[in-house]
């Protein structure tokens, strides 16, 4: 459920007031979403845990699981961070709360990261502030892949891709993602077809068949997909 359309958040929004043509820059989480990220983190009774803010729900389960003080929660957007922590406060959970860009330095050490937003590449700053056999848990930003990986003694992780298929929204470093014009798109979308063919099989839509839009974003990275009516 998309909370955020570009800088304006659901929660300042007037009623029947749209918020414009910007991109969805913040969402709910679906519950059993963040319990597979969860699953596949291989959370420990005494685990110190990271995890993205969002709302808080996926806060407010490792609170109760693992108790406040060994769970961190964090975004880059002080309104969410602020907003969750009330709503934790209400139902006596007070973990540890901060704003931070989690592409750059994090405020700990953990044994395990588990990320609701999508980054490519992993950063470095997860391995620093992993401890030794320490996990994380993310997609990568264009696929529907979720990677779990374990820091190695070198400093580095190895680890694989989960069989289920996840999205979420890419990190951004602001209150909006930065815009860009797509020049080849401008001069397509309104270019008139010298040939039109049609076809017994039905068309794909990229951005809806994750298996497909995985394998583009490997191979092509930055490739993007525009839907023209």
């Amino acid at each position: 459920m998309v909370t955020r359309i570009g800088p304006v958040h659901a929660d300042r929004a007037e009623l029947g007031a749209t918020a414009g043509s910007g991109s969805p820059t913040s969402s709910s989480t679906l519950p059993g979403l963040v319990v597979t990220m969860y699953r596949h983190a291989m959370i420990d009774d005494d685990s110190r845990v990271l995890v993205t803010t969002g709302t808080g729900y996926g806060t407010a389960l490792l609170c109760r699981r693992l108790g406040d003080e060994r769970v961190t929660s964090v975004d880059i957007d002080p309104y969410l961070v602020t907003t969750a922590r009330g709503r934790l406060d209400s139902i006596g959970l007070h973990p540890r709360t901060a704003v931070v860009d989690i592409t750059g330095s994090l405020p700990g050490e953990y044994d395990r990261i588990v990320s609701t937003v999508s980054v490519r590449p992993v950063p470095v700053s997860w391995l620093t502030a992993l401890r030794p056999g320490g996990r994380l848990v993310t997609t990568l930003a264009g696929t529907g892949l979720i990677v779990t990986a374990d820091k190695t003694e070198d400093g580095g992780a190895t680890g694989r891709i989960a069989p289920d298929p996840a999205g979420f929204m890419r990190t951004r470093h602001g209150d909006d993602y930065d815009r860009h014009t797509d020049e080849l798109w401008e001069k397509a979308k309104d270019a008139e077809g010298e040939d039109v063919t049609t076809s017994r099989y039905p068309l794909l839509y990229v951005p809806d068949s994750w298996e497909v839009m995985s394998m583009l974003a490997l191979a092509v990275p930055g490739i993007d997909h525009w839907l023209c009516r």
